[in-house]
């Protein structure tokens, strides 16, 4: 049976870790509207440590929020088993961009889900100069697990501005940022999956957050 998913870039092996993969000066258009309706789409998704994804637009990214189908602009992954047993995240990502996605979608901009797995370290990743131009109705702009940094970023759009609800979120910094969302800037709720088990060390400086609820 066919997939009701599909991502433009899928990058490394899935469900394998891996590490050290690049992506630089892409423009990734998923053109959901070429699609059948039923189809949801998304950018680049990479099963991968250590990453260096930088200039990269992302547009036509199309999720479904009834049949609980989440698509990411860009999303990176750690796994437990595979061929990378080195320190897991690293990654940089940088001057990218999420734009023209599908309204009221299950839409998500840039994730970087790094989880503490088989005792590995976990490097800390960077998110800067990147902007996330969200459709209204959408889930986040940007979201990480474990040690992040968010730097001179913009968002707008999306129900929230820094979101995680499924795992562990230690040792954020959110610096030089300007967010305009529909409902909250940053929401980390450490009770939403048994998975999830603390949430530490989050700095938020410099940075500005303007609500824009639109009503539907």
């Amino acid at each position: 049976k066919e997939r009701p998913d599909t991502y433009v870039i899928w990058a490394g092996t899935p469900y394998n870790n891996n590490s050290h993969i690049r992506i630089e000066n892409v423009h990734i258009n998923a053109r959901y509207k070429s699609f059948p309706a039923d189809k949801v789409v998304g950018g680049l998704t990479a099963f991968s440590n250590n990453c260096t994804i930088k200039n990269i637009i992302v547009s036509g990214v199309k999720g479904d929020w009834s049949r609980d189908l989440e698509m990411f602009g860009i999303n990176t992954i750690n796994y437990p088993g595979g061929e990378w047993q080195g320190n897991d995240g690293g990654t940089i990502v940088e001057e990218c961009i999420v734009k023209d996605v599908a309204d009221d979608s299950y839409v998500s901009g840039i994730s970087i889900g790094y989880r503490y797995l088989n005792n590995r370290k976990i490097l800390p990743s960077i998110v800067s100069k990147c902007k996330v131009l969200s459709g209204k109705n959408n889930q986040f702009l940007y979201s990480g697990c474990n040690n992040m940094v968010f730097r001179d970023c913009y968002g707008e759009g999306a129900y929230f501005g820094f979101y995680n609800d499924t795992d562990n979120v230690d040792n954020w910094l959110i610096d030089g940022c300007t967010i305009e969302t529909n409902y909250s800037a940053l929401v980390l709720i450490a009770s939403a999956n048994e998975n999830a088990k603390s949430i530490k060390n989050v700095r938020m400086v410099n940075t500005v957050v303007n609500h824009t609820y639109t009503k539907n």
